[in-house]
Parts: C-alpha cells; structure tokens; sequence
C-alpha cells in the first residue's frame, strides 16, 4: 500500500492517527481531510494519476460539511471512472446496527471499524507488518 488518505474532522483522532502511522507503518504518502468533500476534490482532481490516487480511504461518518453520508454516495458515482480500485474502509464511534447495515450497502465499502483504529486493525486492512523500530 502506498498512498492512504484520511477523512477524519476530530484533531484529536487525526493527531492519534498520525502519530500511530509514523511509528508503526510505511506508506509513501498520507493525506488528510476535514470533511469529505476536500477528500472528493482531492480523487476528482486526481482522477487519472493512478499514483497519486490512494489505495485505501478512512472515512468518518459523522463530519461537518459533506459528512461521510454524502462522500459514499458520490463516491459511488464516481468510483468506476479510477483507474485503479480504492478501498474504503468507515472508522467511525457509532455503533448503531443501523449505520453499520446502511455502510454495506456499498459494495466498495470494505468494514465498518469502531474508533479508535488499533495498530493491529490498520495492519491488517492495510496488508503491512507493524514496525517495531523506526
């Protein structure tokens, strides 16, 4: 995996994050966003740069703006027109069986994730060894 972005408003969950990735993984670029729809500037600007497009997306449900609602159903439009397949992957507090049911219903939806991501969960989504020294 190379590029990973992160659609997250929290400073709190966006600094954990950030200080999680640096320690334990490797990837060539991470970038974040405040709400979903800087993140859909971001893949519609860079719809045809297979490089510069993520491999894997985080996003929050609940943000101001275009919260993570919105950024599935765009995304959904959108999806085919990338040249390479992005996962997505929901990391949200809710644990409402409602939400967890309505994120499925996206086929490129890969999991829904309870916060706080874990090393060990970003791992596994990511197909990285967590690094032990830096």
């Amino acid at each position: 995996m190379e590029t990973i972005c992160i659609a997250e408003d929290n400073e709190i969950d966006q600094r954990i994050l950030k200080l999680t990735i640096a320690k334990y993984f490797r990837f060539r670029n991470v970038l974040f966003f405040n709400d979903g729809n800087a993140l859909l500037s971001y893949l519609r600007s860079n719809r045809e740069d297979a490089l510069n497009l993520p491999d894997l997306i985080l996003i929050d449900l609940n943000m101001p703006g275009l919260n993570g609602w919105d950024f599935l159903a765009a995304f959904n439009g959108i999806k085919y027109s990338f040249p390479k397949c992005i996962q997505v992957y929901i990391v949200s507090v809710s644990i409402n069986p409602l939400e967890i049911q309505q994120t499925r219903e996206y086929d490129f939806v890969k999991d829904f994730i309870s916060k706080p991501l874990s090393k060990e969960k970003l791992a596994a989504i990511s197909g990285q060894e967590i690094m032990t020294t830096r």
